[in-house]
């Protein structure tokens, strides 16, 4: 099998680059255009290990919207399979400035369709659960009553009601909203809707042209050789050079974090066996991100972090239902605990 992996080079594909290399004999054609998120090292070490297996395209030349060059290292390699991972993702630059992210979340998601029409490839796109309506979690009132969410795109884990949504602060007794894969999209910052319009983009050209795709939406991931920008590798990159951390507002967001490692077993099952058009990856264990920073500190002997003002547009939960993926016979292999301390582990090697 022959696959075109675009953003091979940044943290998640990487890392799931790698995992195919090293479990098939698949050849892999990795098409990443060299941004400040590459990892260069990885570039070197999977080009030499891999030297047979492995064509690289890699420089500004190779943006996923530069139609006519994409087009060109398709009609020679003609692969398999196109994996989208190329993305940009961090929310503070759409904040700052949203053109790079309309450039290649949509015109660049725009000019792969239009590779997978004209040459008939298979594309499994990676988006993010930011792109959806997410509800804050709630509070159980000692009640127990059961909520008419029959039939909604989402899934309350256990029974649930609260008529005041806001008493959650000093209560561990919280339920989520596991949204489901047909909830409705509600971005609410730049990236995030860049992504939206991407997923919109696919979904106009399965039911135009037939173009066989598949979306992935996960959680937050983390783990070894994660850009510095983003909140764990922060956190440990600067408690590793003797500083601390910031936390948004109050820390009170709840995230759910996803390992690498089970991300990549996770994408192995949908890309062998899925037959869905979505597909959610979670580790299905959200935590606020205070108590993420807590935890941070008591592996690495921090005395703590330091809040800032909060982010515009920053949603305040996400949590995501995958049971379409444990369907196909996926199970996490890592607590958060024991990604985090590899995590961790890894940073000081670095």
């Amino acid at each position: 099998m022959k696959i075109l992996i675009t953003g091979h080079l940044g943290f998640i594909f990487g890392h799931l680059t790698e995992y195919l290399l090293n479990n098939y004999d698949y050849e892999i054609i990795g098409y990443d255009a060299f941004t400040y998120a590459a990892n260069r090292e990885l570039d070197f070490e999977l080009s030499n290990k891999y030297f047979d297996r492995l064509t690289c395209y890699c420089g500004d030349r190779y943006r996923i919207e530069d139609l006519k060059t994409l087009g060109e290292i398709v009609e020679k390699h003609k692969p398999d399979l196109i994996i989208n991972g190329a993305a940009e993702t961090h929310n503070d630059n759409a904040i700052a400035n949203s053109f790079p992210f309309i450039t290649t979340n949509i015109n660049g998601v725009h000019s792969i369709l239009e590779v997978c029409k004209a040459f008939k490839i298979p594309l499994i796109h990676m988006s993010t659960d930011e792109v959806l309506d997410h509800k804050i979690p709630i509070n159980n009132d000692g009640v127990g009553r059961e909520p008419a969410f029959e039939g909604l795109p989402f899934d309350y884990k256990r029974e649930c009601y609260l008529e005041n949504f806001y008493e959650y602060e000093n209560s561990k007794n919280l339920w989520f909203a596991r949204l489901k894969e047909d909830a409705k999209l509600n971005p609410r910052n730049p990236y995030s809707a860049s992504k939206a319009a991407g997923e919109l983009l696919i979904n106009s050209y399965i039911e135009t042209h037939g173009v066989d795709a598949k979306i992935i939406r996960c959680t937050n991931v983390y783990g070894p050789r994660q850009n510095k920008e983003k909140f764990l590798a922060k956190a440990i990159t600067e408690i590793l050079t003797g500083g601390t951390f910031p936390v948004y507002g109050k820390g009170e967001q709840w995230r759910d974090w996803l390992y690498v490692k089970d991300f990549c077993t996770a994408f192995d099952l949908i890309m062998h066996k899925g037959t869905k058009r979505i597909y959610h990856i979670a580790a299905n264990d959200e935590r606020q991100n205070k108590d993420t920073g807590n935890l941070v500190c008591k592996l690495m002997g921090c005395d703590g972090y330091y809040f800032v003002k909060d982010r515009s547009g920053h949603d305040f939960s996400y949590s995501l239902n995958c049971d379409k993926l444990k369907a196909l016979g996926w199970k996490k292999q890592y607590t958060f605990e024991q990604g985090l301390k590899e995590t961790i582990e890894s940073y000081k090697g670095d």
